[in-house]
């Protein structure tokens, strides 16, 4: 829909169905933010995102402007977060052993904590192998680091406005035991990761 240039603290208009917008905020390269913040309409009233609940912050593909944005929020309506971004994330390992032996090609994965350059790939592991249960709370507090497109964005904004519920459905895959409902939750499309790098 718009052509968005990325400049760091930059607001984009996101239109995520008829009648359902919302706001992304631009963190350092391709890392999006989102808040629990909607409107019928891409015309905003005036609020800090400081004082909105943080839903999560991905990191997010080119496709996820073409197809959802609307454009940019101009002016100073609305103050963008100050909140740093996360420094923890969950890399996802891809094993093509496991998957030639009939198994899941994305399975398990390390806490990693990013450095300068904002790479999970070249990030400190914290913990190498991510057990459950002994792990539960990080996998489940923790994102993981492949890419969003606009259709898997589009559908976890939506079922968050519309359940309440925010989850990456790719947790499923990645740590079957970590849910307990995850028939009840599938999604309409699965989702396969976009690795960072």
């Amino acid at each position: 829909m718009a052509r968005i240039i990325w400049k760091k603290d930059d607001l984009v208009n996101l239109k995520i169905r008829d009648n359902l917008c919302t706001i992304g905020q631009l963190l350092v390269s391709p890392f999006m933010r989102f808040f629990d913040i909607r409107n019928t309409s891409e015309n905003w009233e005036s609020c800090k995102l400081d004082d909105v609940q943080e839903l999560f912050t991905v990191l997010v593909v080119n496709q996820v402007f073409r197809e959802l944005a609307v454009g940019k929020i101009k002016g100073k309506l609305i103050v963008p977060s100050t909140k740093p971004l996360e420094r923890k994330w969950i890399v996802v390992n891809n094993s093509l052993e496991r998957l030639a032996a009939g198994g899941l090609l994305y399975f398990g994965g390390k806490l990693v904590e990013l450095g300068e350059d904002c790479s999970p790939f070249r990030a400190k592991a914290l913990i190498e192998d991510l057990r459950f249960p002994q792990n539960q709370e990080i996998m489940e507090k923790y994102e993981l680091s492949n890419m969003w497109s606009a259709d898997s964005l589009k559908e976890r904004l939506c079922r968050y406005f519309d359940t309440g519920i925010d989850r990456d459905d790719l947790k499923f895959e990645v740590f079957p035991e970590l849910y307990d409902d995850k028939e009840k939750l599938r999604p309409l499309t699965s989702r396969l990761p976009i690795p960072y790098r």
